[in-house]
């Protein structure tokens, strides 16, 4: 049956919230107010604000039915503070109304109306409620207390949205996802884990532990355990963490590896790059196939100005160097462990930045001595 309706959304500004307006509160990456919106696809909607006055807003929504000219048969009447109203349920009233011929059907909260009913919007109101298959449906935004069970209702909705579309959750109660976010049919989620925004995880991707991402995307095959990332993007088969921190405009290719204790931010690395731990890596490019070495730091900032390094293909940078970007390491380079590199390297060169090491074998013997 077609489902010709149009919506009214009547905006509730709810002062227990402590906040205004409280409809903009987020209930997992969507405000009440777009949650309520979500209902109509392409039906158009009408916004109104509505008080506490009772008598007032009769009077509002009377005015909005008479003076709208809808091209739609019914119109759907709901309230922003009952974000987990859905599309189904909607359905199932204007259906209620075509099968029966009625002018209006009042739900637990809203109100179905037909567009050419002869009765006033008070007298709607006045009228016995109907209920439907799902009343979850209609729990009301009242409070804190009422809202945080609208927050459990929606995550296990998104939860088993997921699960039902083929991803793999070990333990579904620790896992915390946002409706904007996207992820793959063979995808396996452990416990504890925060998916934020936009972000994407890709078919065979595994997120272990502990993992907090915001706005990011996850390639096929990756495997992410207890890290940080945000705004980034994780290409397929590819490992991170534990215990990685990568900030926004990180891109990580194919098949590398980001280890332990890693900070990455707005930095490019090619594929089958290795930086296993302990470093620091910020506004820079790195090519393929390089490693870098445990303790190494990018020192892109003098005080005022970031800058910016390039690092080649295939190039070794030993532990504990430190870059002083601005420079450019070219393909094949060995950067020697212990080096503070100020200068350009060739390609396929040695550099060795480093103070000679010089033995004093008396120097104890005389210090004691004294």
């Amino acid at each position: 049956m077609v489902q010709d309706f149009c919506g009214v959304i009547l905006r509730v500004d709810n002062p227990n919230f402590k906040r205004s307006p409280s409809y903009e509160i987020k209930i997992w990456g969507k405000s009440m107010l777009e949650w309520v919106s979500s209902v109509f696809w392409e039906e158009p909607i009408i916004y109104a604000d509505i008080t506490g006055d009772e008598k007032s807003n009769v009077a509002l929504i009377d005015k909005i039915l008479k003076d709208n000219n809808f091209d739609r048969k019914y119109i759907a009447v709901l309230f922003s503070d009952t974000p987990l109203v859905t599309r189904r349920t909607i359905m199932e009233a204007v259906e209620y109304c075509q099968e029966n011929d009625l002018d209006y059907v009042k739900m637990t909260r809203g109100y179905i109306i037909k567009k050419d009913c002869p009765k006033s919007f008070g007298e709607v109101v006045k009228s016995k409620t109907h209920y439907f298959s799902f009343e979850d449906d209609f729990l009301t935004a009242y409070n804190f207390k009422t809202l945080s069970l609208i927050n459990e209702v929606q995550k296990q909705r998104i939860i088993e949205r997921h699960m039902h579309n083929g991803v793999y959750f070990l333990d579904p109660s620790s896992v915390f996802i946002d409706d904007t976010v996207e992820i793959s049919s063979g995808a396996t989620i452990y416990p504890n884990n925060h998916f934020l925004g936009s972000t994407k995880i890709s078919e065979g991707a595994v997120l272990f532990d502990g993992n907090f991402i915001t706005d990011s995307v996850i390639g096929q095959n990756a495997q992410i355990r207890s890290s940080n990332i945000s705004g980034s993007f994780i290409g397929n088969n590819t490992v991170v963490g534990p215990f990685a921190y990568l900030r926004p405009e990180s891109y990580i290719g194919e098949d590398c590896r980001i280890g332990d204790f890693v900070e990455i931010k707005k930095a490019r690395i090619g594929n089958k790059t290795k930086v296993a731990h302990l470093t620091y890596i910020g506004d820079c490019e790195l090519g393929q196939n390089c490693n870098v070495g445990c303790g190494v730091v990018f020192c892109n900032y003098d005080g005022k100005n970031k800058h910016f390094s390039k690092v080649g293909d295939n190039v070794f940078i030993g532990s504990n160097t430190n870059i002083i970007s601005p420079v450019v390491i070219e393909d094949n380079a060995f950067i020697a462990a212990g080096s503070t590199i100020n200068q350009d390297v060739p390609k396929g060169n040695l550099a060795i930045a480093r103070a000679r090491q010089v033995n004093k074998p008396d120097y104890i013997r005389k210090k004691l001595e004294e």
